[in-house]
């Protein structure tokens, strides 16, 4: 109760007073400092039991103060009531010395509210532990008398959860995505650095970007009351923080996807496309990362506001992000071996019999979204939808993969692609609208792909997998005279 009343003090401290927030900001450091952490691990494993090692270790824990014991301490007493005052303080400490940072002209005020969310972002072990504790451990888990049953898992978040997720959604609108991601991937508890993440992707990065993912989901929703003046993805740190994150997650969503088996459903471990052996969780982990990883840049992108200097912001990453990164191409390529895999598993089947399983509906309509959102009211992303070539997959049988053999006779472009996505959308709800939206962003005010369409209508060319390996290519003329031909 002591620890519990102690940390809602403090909370109550820093909340709108940019004064005290300095102090706490100065006076209690992130994580513990390395002779303190060494100085633990010579006492556990009993290597040091003199009397005077352990004064100087207590004098030591009493001068340097952080947040990562005081979060842990509470956590392993079981108080989540103190854990969750306790992120409340980080969090109402950061807001507060952001508050003043945007409204006082002093640099050294400014430069202390950048300091402390760098180095929260950037720290292994706080970004770790809060991700380790977002749920209670009741509900990671369950009493062995309870049912696994959907139907009665019972939700267990609470203050601390919420906290958590508050201060995590802070630091990614201030644009410290890419850090947070890079420190709870770091293997050896020092800050890393780079424009995208490692392929070995573990849990705690895979619960981040659960939490950032809902987030931005509620962000982009006009009807939500989560949604903020600021874009969710760096929107609070300007122009440049947006463009760096979404490049950062651009870049980890191709890199990852390179890493990954080429057929979707699920796998008992096995090897990546590069040669790599993955066990099952190391697969899921990747396989949870891609899909979320699609998810909030498809969803990102789409964002559109009344505020002239936030649309300029917005078309600026989504031209820096199609142009700068291999996405729009990547996307395109397996959006095309979806499409091939898609033509061939439902070859003979009437259109309202087609099923999609729940992951070629997320990774379709994922790559739909965000191809319509790149190309959104952006030239250079459209023409580079009509221009890039993508491979035709030819595929055998059910039980081989996908070969990547193209074919010299066929040439389809990344418009083609796109447009043949309509003819699945009867196998998924929403498949149909966002392939509506994503054609009318591609052709908006650009008459190169609506003259490329207008050919496509009148030729009505028949190039599919099935008629390539039969030799045989339908077409039609301006009149609506069908033809037969061999290749």
């Amino acid at each position: 109760k002591v620890r519990c009343m102690a940390a809602k003090i403090l909370c109550n401290l820093v909340t709108a007073n940019r004064q005290t927030a300095s102090v706490i900001a100065t006076v209690i450091h992130i994580s513990p400092t390395e002779d303190a952490v060494t100085s633990r691990l010579l006492q556990s494993m009993t290597l040091s039991n003199t009397q005077e090692t352990e004064s100087g270790y207590e004098m030591e824990s009493r001068n340097n103060y952080n947040w990562v014991d005081m979060m842990v301490g509470s956590a392993r007493a079981g108080n989540r009531e103190a854990l969750a005052a306790i992120v409340a303080a980080l969090h109402n400490c950061i807001v507060s010395l952001s508050k003043d940072a945007s409204s006082s002209p002093s640099f050294d005020e400014s430069n202390s509210y950048k300091d402390l969310s760098r180095k929260a972002s950037s720290n292994t072990a706080l970004i770790c532990n809060l991700l380790r504790q977002m749920l209670p451990s009741k509900s990671i888990v369950p009493n062995s008398n309870e049912s696994k049953s959907t139907d009665t898992i019972m939700d267990h978040a609470d203050g601390a959860t919420e906290w958590i997720s508050l201060l995590l959604e802070r630091l990614c609108q201030m644009g410290m995505l890419s850090k947070m991601l890079l420190a709870a991937g770091s293997t050896n508890g020092s800050s890393r650095s780079g424009n995208k993440m490692d392929v070995v992707v573990i849990p705690e990065q895979v619960v981040l970007l659960h939490c950032i993912s809902h987030f931005v989901e509620e962000s982009m929703d006009p009807s939500s009351k989560a949604r903020t003046a600021f874009h969710p993805l760096g929107g609070e740190g300007g122009g440049d923080a947006m463009t760096e994150t979404h490049t950062f997650l651009a870049n980890s969503l191709c890199s990852i996807g390179h890493s990954l088996p080429t057929s979707l459903g699920p796998h008992d471990g096995g090897s990546g496309s590069d040669g790599t052996e993955l066990y099952e969780g190391e697969l899921q982990c990747r396989q949870s990362a891609h899909i979320l990883l699609l998810e909030i840049l498809a969803t990102s992108l789409a964002h559109e506001t009344s505020s002239s200097n936030v649309t300029d912001t917005c078309a600026t990453v989504r031209e820096t992000v199609g142009q700068k990164t291999s996405i729009m191409v990547d996307s395109l390529v397996e959006l095309g071996k979806l499409v091939d895999a898609l033509t061939f598993k439902t070859r003979g089947q009437k259109a309202r019999e087609l099923r999609l399983e729940t992951d070629e509906q997320q990774y379709m309509t994922g790559y739909i979204r965000l191809i319509g959102n790149l190309c959104y009211q952006c030239k250079s992303n459209q023409d580079m939808l009509r221009q890039t070539q993508v491979p035709i997959t030819n595929v055998v049988s059910n039980d081989e993969e996908p070969s990547s053999k193209t074919s010299d006779a066929v040439v389809r472009t990344g418009l083609h692609v796109l447009l043949t996505c309509t003819s699945f959308s009867f196998g998924c709800f929403t498949l149909r609208e966002w392939a509506i939206v994503a054609i009318r962003n591609a052709l908006d005010r650009n008459n190169a792909n609506q003259d490329v369409v207008e050919k496509l209508e009148a030729q009505q060319a028949l190039d599919s997998p099935e008629l390539q390996n039969a030799g045989v290519k339908v077409n039609m003329d301006k009149t609506g005279k069908v033809s037969v031909h061999k290749r």
